[in-house]
């Protein structure tokens, strides 16, 4: 899937919602949680996590 994302240039969140939703929309209900699935894991890969936030102990 994530060959899939990187092929077709999405690099956005609504990239993202956009090729999803195509998926879905070419796939048989059946086969929406596997597509779904797939798609968190390619975006928890692609996409960086949120810088973290600093405890006041951290100084």
């Amino acid at each position: 899937m994530a060959e899939m994302i990187a092929a077709n240039g999405v690099r956005s969140p609504r990239g993202m919602e956009e090729l999803l939703a195509c998926y879905l929309t070419l796939n048989a209900a059946d086969h929406h949680r596997a597509i779904v699935a797939a798609f968190r894991r390619a975006w928890l890969h692609c996409v960086p996590p949120p810088p973290r936030e600093r405890c006041l102990h951290d100084h």
